[in-house]
């Protein structure tokens, strides 16, 4: 009788951790978009929140977030306040989840190596502080959709992030897709971080796939979902990999 009291404590203790967590989290849900967009795929080819200092934006960014590295969050839903806290466009939310995710999440190359993915869900990355590409973007959508800013988790094909990999029949990699200002944007948080080269990731932190004008992410990115290329004419997997 001890024993089924001792577990119905846990599991209490448990569920109470959790309850400020939002539903993915707990139920480690799958975020990934399987479907084409219905709706009309509007983009800009030069971004219109260029008007903003970009400079003054990163730097008070920067600053929150090294802040934050003394902070203590009970919860992923703190953290998440935390980034979005006195952000006056959805813009600057957006550059906050990317750059926190950018430089607290350590690519999991041990698993990727081993071809046995651990559960990619956002509480779990979280945690552990490492993940796959699927988890950075789950969470970088999680962090969004929190703050009624729409994205989607895209899965698919590329090029650039590791060569022994590339001409593969089958998707193998996600990105996201963010409405900012009514506008669509593509970004890959792994790819702004490093490469693999020689099965291991070289750390080399970009800006060239954040944000990026759909005819340049098409030369990497190939998604499952043709809409999602956000382009007018779309190329297909030959045409994706013969392109230079």
């Amino acid at each position: 009788m001890s024993k089924l009291i001792f577990y119905l404590l846990v599991l209490f203790l448990t569920v109470k951790s959790f309850a400020q967590e939002n539903i993915y989290d707990i139920l480690g849900m799958d975020m990934v978009d399987t479907s084409d967009y219905e709706g009309k795929l509007m983009f800009f080819e030069e971004m219109p929140f260029n008007l903003l200092n970009k400079t003054e934006v990163d730097k008070k960014i920067d600053t929150e977030i090294e802040h934050a590295k003394n902070m203590h969050f009970k919860t992923l839903g703190d953290l998440n306040a935390f980034l979005a806290k006195n952000k006056l466009t959805d813009y600057e939310k957006v550059r906050a989840f990317f750059v926190w995710i950018e430089h607290h999440i350590e690519f999991d190359m041990h698993s990727y190596l081993s071809n046995h993915a651990p559960p990619q869900n956002a509480m779990v990355v979280y945690m552990g502080k490492r993940a796959l590409s699927k988890g950075y973007a789950d969470l970088f959508t999680l962090f969004c959709q929190n703050n009624e800013i729409e994205c989607r988790t895209l899965k698919g094909y590329t090029k650039g992030f590791d060569p022994e990999k590339e001409h593969k029949d089958y998707p193998n990699h996600f990105w996201n897709a963010v409405r900012i200002d009514k506008y669509w944007y593509l970004l890959d948080i792994p790819l702004c971080i490093g490469k693999i080269e020689n099965k291991k990731f070289s750390v080399l932190f970009n800006e060239d796939y954040f944000l990026s004008p759909p005819i340049e992410f098409i030369k990497s990115h190939l998604p499952i979902h043709s809409s999602w290329q956000l382009l007018e004419t779309h190329i297909d997997l030959n045409g994706f990999y013969s392109q230079k």
